[in-house]
């Protein structure tokens, strides 16, 4: 009983955390506002829908949108489309969210670099209704490199008509705008946003990344074995085995010949014997 009784509580421990992980995890139910910037509508690799972004019908002027056809690392298949489109300004512009309730909130701001080809070449702050949230974004050093997915979580909360950043608060006011502010090099820029109820825990499990592929290493190619290659031990021993093969005793032997040999001396004598 007691044995049963100890498997069952190791089995609870092992359970329990995945239970409470499953329970915690936020669902595509909980995004709440989604937008593949600058790119058309789309429906990612967990299931969350993003809105279009077309040039006509953003708000903000002096922003424009791009595409990239280059594939990019460490995003599923299904959501290579949100990293290769983006919006970029010349100047500070951002996207307004809808009217929020009392809660915790996660912006999952998904970048890629597909231009600079190194740290330092594009470098922009993020806010919310005016707090700084991320400082010196440098999407080249976050990301790893060149053409590869980075999501970028910021965690707010509301409340009696305040929204809550880190140390900072302000007024919601008339509603909450994330902005991509101009910085110390080159234009901000956003590939897409999703807004999810939840904090970034909860988030995180939702917008996983996808594991890197590693090319496949190249084989040596296979190298014939040469004569020098061989030790002096292993050629005496394929000597000793070559030596030990047995000719064939009937190749060019001389039985042929003795067989016609003792046909003519038996014709011979027959031939005696009649005349």
């Amino acid at each position: 009983v007691a044995r049963v009784g100890s498997m069952q509580w190791n089995l609870a421990v092992l359970v329990l955390p995945v239970l409470v992980a499953a329970a915690t995890a936020a669902t595509v139910s909980d995004v709440i506002y989604a937008v593949n910037c600058g790119g058309e509508a789309v429906v990612g690799s967990n299931g969350v829908n993003y809105r279009a972004d077309p040039d006509d019908k953003h708000p903000d002027a002096g922003t424009t949108s791009a595409r990239t056809y280059a594939p990019i690392a460490r995003a599923f298949p299904q959501d290579q489309l949100l990293f290769q489109t983006e919006r970029y300004g010349r100047k500070t512009f951002g996207y307004t969210l809808p009217k929020l309730k009392d809660g915790v909130y996660t912006l999952v701001l998904r970048f890629a670099e597909v231009y600079f080809r190194q740290a330092g070449e594009k470098v922009f702050d993020v806010l919310v209704n005016g707090i700084t949230v991320a400082s010196d974004v440098d999407i080249f050093a976050l990301s790893g490199g060149l053409e590869r997915a980075y999501d970028q979580l910021v965690e707010f909360s509301i409340s009696g008509g305040q929204l809550h950043a880190g140390d900072d608060s302000t007024a919601v006011g008339s509603g909450v705008r994330v902005e991509f502010a101009k910085g110390r090099a080159d234009n901000p820029k956003i590939c897409a946003i999703a807004l999810v109820k939840g904090d970034q825990e909860e988030a995180r499990g939702l917008f996983p990344a996808a594991p890197e592929v590693q090319p496949k290493a190249e084989e040596p190619p296979v190298q014939e074995e040469t004569e020098e290659d061989l030790s002096e031990v292993e050629r005496l021993r394929r000597e000793r085995r070559g030596a030990k093969k047995k000719e064939n005793p009937y190749a060019e032997s001389d039985i042929p010949y003795l067989a016609i040999g003792a046909t003519l001396a038996v014709v011979i004598a027959v031939a005696k014997f009649l005349f």
